[in-house]
């Protein structure tokens, strides 16, 4: 199965996790 199409939307999410965790660590 090629997920072409969902691998961005993956990404978003991932980078997003990875962004609010980093935001939780500044708090």
């Amino acid at each position: 199965m090629a997920n072409e199409h969902n691998t961005p939307f993956f990404l978003l999410q991932y980078f997003h996790l990875e962004y609010v965790a980093n935001k939780m660590q500044y708090l």
